[in-house]
């Protein structure tokens, strides 16, 4: 069962079917990019291979990723880290996952001389 780790203030949230009680703070909310500086929470509906049905977003605050929550190592990813969500509305999000990982880019700071 795979799970996400996300950044909640300053503690640990656990988004997953495999999340024992007590671990998922928010409800099940995940947030999601509303603008490059700021998002939302949106009810997180769980994982999905299918992007057909909703609209791509990106979904903000992911630490870490692993496919059998507190058994298996967990993938840490960078402070800046976006992880490919797919927002099928009067549903929720889902994480989209490319062959059982899900796609995740990193915001490289930018500098004056472009690089």
């Amino acid at each position: 069962m795979p799970c996400l780790r996300m950044r909640y203030h300053a503690s640990a949230v656990y988004l997953g079917d495999g999340v024992p009680p007590g671990r998922a703070l928010v409800e099940g909310m995940a947030a999601v990019a509303v603008t490059e500086s700021d998002y939302t929470y949106v009810k997180f509906q769980g994982f999905t291979s299918d992007d057909s049905q909703g609209q791509r977003v990106k979904l903000v605050n992911i630490n870490a990723y692993t496919t059998e929550p507190f058994r298996d190592p967990w993938l840490e990813y960078g402070h800046n880290a976006k992880v490919l969500g797919v927002l099928v509305p009067g549903q929720g999000v889902y994480c989209y996952l490319k062959d059982m990982t899900p796609v995740v880019w990193c915001d490289w700071p930018r500098h004056s001389d472009g690089n």
